[in-house]
């Protein structure tokens, strides 16, 4: 069974500091625990990953940049 998705986003950050120094401002894919690729092209990214993986889980983002912030409504 594939990696979840919290699973894949944890690899981005024990990977952040490799990746911001070799890939800052490219794409990357990460599935089943695995930093597949990294890409300046985001259309490139997706496209390999939904044929590779079809639906995933997979993570995908932009090597540097922070996720947003999350507001919980209660």
């Amino acid at each position: 069974m594939a990696a979840t998705l919290e699973q894949n986003m944890a690899v981005y950050a024990e990977e952040r500091e490799r990746l911001e120094a070799e890939h800052m401002d490219e794409w990357v894919l990460i599935y089943d625990q695995n930093v597949i690729c990294t890409s300046p092209d985001f259309e490139e990214i997706a496209r390999r990953a939904a044929r590779e993986f079809d639906r995933g889980p997979y993570h995908i983002r932009r090597v540097g940049e922070r996720p947003p912030a999350v507001l919980l409504r209660h």
